[in-house]
């Protein structure tokens, strides 16, 4: 699932214990788990003694032995550093060097204020080693009773959890915006002239947040502009990779993307564009399962999938939770948007009762589709989402507005709630 957030530091946590505990099995697992969630992670190794990375010979292992005080070893995959130290570094310096990374874990540093968790064996230790007003979590495989969380060490991802709700997600809550600044003020300067926004308005935006289902042909426009506007939180939700098919339409990212995580590359991009918005990832697929948490604490969702499972999926979570829902759908030549607010208009079952079957459904690979078109329907899908937040305007709430590319014609189409619609037909 989870999280990404643009830290200008990362979170740091120690995983201690005495030797041979198996806080290298357990650092392994945590990884995992937390790229799972959407996090960058990187690791620090203390070791007692010295090491040698570069092997005697090469080039690079020259180079230090010339005298170099920094050595860098750069290629396709990777870029390796070695640098000659006086003394021995604080975990801050280490730490400082990290960056692009949302945690960092630390296997064998007990020193300094950061948590720690510890891991207790029963073939080792009976019991922590540390004292418990230093430790922050116990992972183990005894039955221990204290006064600090205790985990079972075949559990990983409730030790996961604990790190996510415990430091993640605190880190992640962004403070109110009261006023702008003078950057900002000057970044939005376009915005805050239009009419009925403003200042206010501005500040509005920054406090808003909207979840971006999907980061293909239309969350490329869509996350774009929301991000430019200065939406202070954005969740992007994708399980797919950038593959070179995608390049065509989906303008968020690009060829070196390829392979990518579609969201991961989105982020890198939105960032850049705008460093004021707070981005949360999802890398993984919507599903039954998960969408009630992670629409939870979004202010609006915008569909920007590309299958009818998905949308009836967003549609009702969005008519329980009573969250706003721009709907938009490209194919070929044409694409439509309208806005869904639970209890005050139609939704999209009320449109699309039953959807048809597996084999009449027709897909982009099947018939094709033009980049403009998707950024298009991409871009009115963002400026719905945006007078909505705002409260602005006429919203496409009860009409379906649909776009033909070839003609270059809009047509409107107003639509009723059905009130035997099994999705919204209980609201009052």
């Amino acid at each position: 699932m989870k999280y990404w957030n643009n830290r200008i530091s990362p979170i740091v946590v120690s995983l201690v214990g005495c030797s041979n505990s198996g806080k290298t099995t357990l650092l392994e697992k945590l990884i995992q788990s937390l790229k799972d969630k959407g996090y960058r992670v990187g690791t620090v190794k203390h070791h007692r003694g010295a090491f040698e990375l570069d092997i005697p010979g090469k080039d690079t292992w020259r180079h230090a032995q010339a005298g170099a005080d920094v050595v860098a070893l750069a290629t396709p995959g990777g870029l390796g550093i070695i640098r000659k130290l006086q003394q021995e570094p604080s975990l801050k310096d280490i730490t400082d060097y990290m960056s692009g990374v949302d945690i960092v874990l630390v296997e064998g540093i007990k020193k300094g204020s950061q948590p720690k968790i510890e891991v207790v064996r029963s073939d080792i230790s009976s019991a922590p080693v540390c004292s418990l007003e230093d430790l922050t979590a116990v992972v183990t495989d005894l039955p221990l009773t204290l006064d600090i969380p205790v985990f079972d060490l075949n559990k990983i991802e409730q030790v996961a959890d604990f790190i996510e709700d415990r430091f993640l997600k605190q880190e992640m809550i962004p403070k109110p915006v009261e006023r702008l600044t003078a950057e900002q003020l000057k970044r939005y300067h376009r915005n805050i002239k239009l009419p009925g926004v403003g200042q206010e308005g501005q500040i509005k935006l920054l406090n808003s947040s909207v979840l971006v289902v999907g980061a293909g042909g239309l969350g490329s426009p869509v996350s774009l502009y929301l991000a430019a506007a200065g939406i202070g939180r954005l969740g992007l939700a994708d399980e797919d990779s950038v593959d070179l098919s995608n390049l065509q339409r989906q303008i968020v990212h690009a060829t070196g993307d390829i392979g990518r995580s579609k969201v991961e590359s989105a982020r890198d991009k939105l960032t850049a564009i705008n460093p004021d918005v707070q981005i949360e990832i999802y890398h993984q697929r919507i599903t039954a399962d998960n969408v009630d948490q992670i629409l939870n604490s979004y202010d609006l969702v915008v569909d920007a999938t590309d299958n009818l499972e998905s949308r009836y999926l967003l549609n009702k979570a969005c008519i329980e939770a009573k969250k706003p829902f721009i709907y938009g759908g490209v194919l070929s030549m044409v694409g439509q948007v309208m806005t869904i607010l639970p209890g005050q208009g139609p939704c999209f079952r009320c449109i699309f009762r039953e959807g048809p079957s597996e084999k009449a459904v027709k897909s982009t690979a099947d018939v094709g589709i033009l980049g403009a078109v998707a950024g298009t329907i991409g871009c009115l899908q963002s400026m719905e989402a945006i007078k909505c937040l705002l409260n602005r305007g006429n919203l496409l709430v009860g009409r379906i507005l649909t776009m033909d590319g070839l003609s270059m014609s809009f047509q409107e189409v107003e639509i009723c709630r059905d009130p035997e619609c099994p999705d919204c037909g209980h609201l009052k």
